[in-house]
């Protein structure tokens, strides 16, 4: 059945919504050194930036999945999206430590509450694609990555302030919101609402909490990456801003490509082993990337390890959603809230590491987490968390 003019509408401001939280959230990393010069910040206050992202990206996405299922996807979008406008024009006007860090964990809630309302909606209005849409979600999110160095690489070899991007960040959420709000969205099924009794039974499900693990390991692997090696190559490998700022974008694009891939491969590979085969491979690339330290052959592993890290986050999900679709933004957002809890580790430890050693030595962690990832994946691949299916004899 095709979908109405207003379904689609709604598709494309999802798309939009996770595009822009996607370009915002990931904004800091390349413009982490002249954030750090402005306010006078060292490598452990650098780190504490992104945890603070997590921090508040996982308690929203707790509240907004819930809120998604209770109160409607329109209201926890609307919120998102103002929360966002505001605190992207908060940070690129802070003058201080303590703004900025505020600034950034009201940034990643507004991301839990995008998501929290995205994630469901997309499949609402696209009945039966679930794997498919959500894989092209959140390739738009990966999109709005890929914009984000690339635009501050630009601005800051024309020497204009990193504070510029926030500014226009704050512009598009709230050109966004205003779309968004104008936009009918579909009523919360009445008939069959959720409880709190309900939340506390999903909380009690091992497939949940196993999921949320994976996917808190592979996000601190994700945005530790993302947070510091634009430093890494600038200051272990001397390659210039912009050049650095390329290599991450490089990362987002073959995200991109990769997601889109996963779209179709998902339909003949099982989920499992999709998630599996990439988490190794994108260990191996950045295993060759960390020890080589060549200026031509790591920024290319680090740029095409995105093909690896593609597919795991919405496949992840893709699974939480087939485990529990009664409550999908429930489930969805309990899943994403622990998994951020786990992400929110890493870009603090990276930087005490860096603080200590170097960079280059905490970027080790990001692959112990993302073999951590796999042998949690390998001791349950024989039970019916990753097949839907009884455990093999």
């Amino acid at each position: 059945m095709s979908q109405s003019i207003n379904e689609r509408m709604l598709t494309a401001v999802s798309f939009l919504s996770l595009f822009l939280y996607g370009f915002t959230a990931t904004l800091a990393g390349p413009a982490l050194k002249a954030i750090a010069l402005d306010l006078n910040l060292n490598y452990s206050l650098q780190g504490s930036l992104f945890s603070g992202l997590l921090g508040g990206y996982a308690v929203s996405t707790f509240v907004g999945g819930f809120l998604a299922d209770k109160v409607g996807r329109k209201r926890v979008l609307l919120l998102g999206l103002s929360v966002l406008a505001a605190m992207s024009f908060c940070f690129g006007l802070s003058r201080t430590y303590f703004v900025t860090l505020g600034s950034m964990v009201l940034i990643g809630a507004s991301g839990g509450f995008i998501e929290g309302a995205c994630n469901p909606l997309v499949v609402d209005v696209n009945p039966g694609k679930s794997g498919f849409v959500l894989n092209l979600l959140h390739a738009f999110y990966s999109i709005g990555a890929f914009m984000a160095p690339f635009f501050v690489g630009l601005l800051l070899a024309k020497n204009f302030s990193w504070r510029v991007s926030y500014l226009c960040a704050a512009g598009f959420a709230f050109v966004l919101f205003v779309n968004a709000a104008l936009q009918r969205f579909p009523k919360v099924h009445k008939n069959n609402p959720i409880g709190l009794t309900d939340v506390a039974e999903l909380f009690r499900k091992p497939v949940l909490l196993i999921l949320a693990i994976c996917l808190g390991l592979y996000l601190g692997a994700e945005v530790g990456l993302g947070a510091w090696v634009v430093s890494y190559l600038q200051e272990e490998l001397a390659l210039s801003p912009f050049n650095a700022s390329l290599v991450l974008s490089t990362f987002w694009l073959t995200i991109i490509l990769g997601r889109l891939f996963c779209s179709f491969l998902s339909k003949k590979v099982s989920t499992a082993s999709l998630i599996l085969l990439s988490v190794l491979a994108a260990s191996v690339s950045l295993s060759a990337a960390f020890s080589l330290k060549s200026r031509l052959l790591t920024p290319m592993l680090i740029g095409f390890s995105g093909l690896f890290f593609a597919g795991v986050f919405p496949l992840i999900l893709t699974l939480a959603q087939s485990r529990e679709p009664r409550f999908f933004a429930t489930a969805m957002g309990a899943v994403m809230g622990f998994a951020a809890l786990g992400g929110l580790t890493l870009p603090g430890f990276i930087g005490w590491i860096a603080e200590t050693y170097s960079i280059g030595a905490g970027l080790w962690l990001i692959i112990a987490f993302l073999l951590t990832t796999a042998l949690i994946l390998l001791a349950t691949s024989r039970t019916r968390v990753h097949t839907g299916a009884e455990p093999r004899p």
